[in-house]
């Protein structure tokens, strides 16, 4: 019972890892190509289904080895199935859907193969009968095999995204440094410009200083030209009293003389 129960969880294990719970070998899906892609949702995807009085496991993009050389004709996936079906040596068989090719594994010690074609090859397990231990190991290495298929693609995802998150932070420091440098380069010129009206308006201010300075220098000087010639028309003035007097004093001097000593 216990074993039993593990089998169950193995198969819902293989069911949470892309199981095909599908009709892959009822033939309700059609022929060819779109039988596969009912057996084949996924690349990888596997399933286990009845089939007549047998039961068989089913793995995409995979085929079986050692296979016989005769070629049967199967249009399905079922078709190919029931060839080995109705072989009691039959212990898998490959279904080539693009080419309705069957070959079948007679031999002992059947192995699966991954296809180096790709998509369009279906590897098929004849499992009734089988030993349930053989069964269980085999469906423990498909989980192993598939869980590590996705911790894979989980790992480049991470990469791609670390990558991603890199080259966008790379991206902004870029941009900052670009702002940084325009900013400084503004905050230069802007500080020139500044530097530039300065110097010029102490130019300006000197300039005006210097020409109030001569202004009163020259006001200064006009107003010392007008003080000498003021002061020399007083003395010009005074003088010229002065003289007269000292005319009129003669003249009166010299009347008295010759009047005899009378005025």
């Amino acid at each position: 019972m216990l074993f039993l129960s593990f089998y169950v969880a193995l198969e819902l294990a293989s069911l949470s890892l892309g199981q095909n719970t599908g009709s892959c070998l009822s033939g309700t899906s059609g022929q060819g190509s779109a039988n596969y892609q009912a057996c084949c949702p996924t690349p990888e995807a596997v399933g286990t289904e009845p089939l007549d009085s047998g039961q068989f496991r089913y793995t995409c993009g995979h085929w079986m080895s050692e296979y016989d050389d005769t070629s049967h004709t199967a249009h399905s996936a079922g078709e190919c199935a029931r060839h080995c079906l109705l072989n009691d040596d039959c212990r898998a068989s490959t279904w080539i859907s693009s080419t309705f090719q069957c070959l079948l594994t007679l031999t002992e010690g059947v192995q699966i193969q991954t296809s180096q074609y790709g998509t369009g090859f279906l590897a098929l397990q004849k499992v009734s009968g089988m030993n349930l231990d053989d069964l269980c190991e085999s469906r423990v290495e498909d989980a192993n095999s598939a869980c590590d298929v996705r911790v894979g693609e989980a790992e480049e995802t991470g990469r791609n995204n670390v990558a991603a998150a890199n080259s966008a932070c790379d991206v902004r420091v870029g941009a900052a440094e670009e702002t940084g440098r325009n900013n400084v380069a503004a905050a230069n010129s802007a500080c020139d410009a500044r530097v530039r009206a300065a110097e010029e308006a102490g130019r300006n201010n000197v300039a005006a200083a210097n020409n109030a300075c001569n202004a009163r220098v020259s006001a200064a000087e006009e107003a010392g030209r007008n003080n000498v010639a003021n002061i020399k028309a007083a003395w010009d003035r005074d003088a010229r009293a002065s003289l007269r007097m000292t005319n009129e004093c003669i003249g009166k001097l010299n009347r008295c003389y010759a009047n005899g000593g009378r005025r």
